[in-house]
């Protein structure tokens, strides 16, 4: 929604605004990127080897992702 081209390479994750491309260092150990999910909020989920991160549109930053498995 807000126009961005995200790559991601083995060099990492990229957002391309039209005029430029930034990289964005991903949490430590992530490993190979898998998949790229925007949510409601315009933030964008990142699957990676080792679990999730999430791009904080508001902060402009990558966070590792902590998910709790509820036991049935």
């Amino acid at each position: 929604r807000r126009g961005f081209l995200w790559i991601a390479s083995s060099e990492g994750l990229f957002r391309f605004d039209g005029l430029r491309a930034r990289r964005y260092p991903l949490p430590d150990g992530a490993g190979a990127l898998h998949d790229l999910q925007i949510d409601r909020e315009d933030g964008l989920w990142i699957a990676h080897d080792t679990g999730l991160a999430y791009w904080d549109a508001r902060a402009d930053r990558i966070h590792a992702a902590r998910c709790a498995v509820l036991a049935g």
